[in-house]
């Protein structure tokens, strides 16, 4: 359960900025067979964004589990540790039913290595899109969608295939 609030301010014709702010609650379960135990605890959360608009441009950055707050659903605790996102994203227009969109994300959590994502899509009429994201050093995506209006609603379909970089699995499941 969350509480999100945001606003937006036109500082010119050309340029806004964003802020936004949430506050909820997190929950965490556990479930094991019988003779082990089961746990669920459920701690405050927060979270704050800013992003700035200009054009074709946007930048912005945020802040998670801005609390750090610690569950104990069994015996050891979990700790929500706080993380930092930053992206921007620009758009080419190439021709009046065509347009090139770029950008990137950080992310940033203290106790693992940086997260970087780099993405480039082709969109068609703002109706289909195709493209590719790049996670450093894990994989690469390949990206399809269309966008379609079903009476007054908005319906994405995406299929994104994902290829890992190497046959090293991932660093969580080296061990038993």
């Amino acid at each position: 359960v969350a509480l999100n609030y945001a606003y937006k301010i036109a500082i010119s014709d050309k340029l806004s900025l964003s802020s936004g702010l949430a506050f909820g609650f997190v929950q965490t379960a556990f479930t094991a067979p019988s003779s082990t135990g089961n746990g669920n605890s459920t701690a405050p959360d927060a979270s704050i964004g800013v992003a700035l608009q200009h054009k074709k441009f946007e930048a912005g950055f945020s802040i998670k589990q801005l609390l750090n707050a610690s569950v104990n659903p069994v015996i050891d605790a979990i700790l929500y540790e706080r993380y930092y996102n930053s992206y921007f994203n620009y758009i080419f227009r190439l021709s009046h039913a065509l347009k090139l969109k770029s950008g990137a994300l950080w992310n940033y959590l203290p106790s693992q290595p940086d997260n970087i994502n780099v993405y480039s899509m082709f969109e068609i009429k703002e109706i289909f899109s195709v493209g590719s994201s790049y996670q450093y050093n894990k994989n690469i995506s390949f990206i399809i969608s269309a966008n379609f209006s079903v009476m007054q609603e908005s319906v994405l379909l995406s299929l994104i295939y994902n290829t890992p970089l190497s046959n090293t699995p991932a660093s969580w499941t080296d061990s038993i």
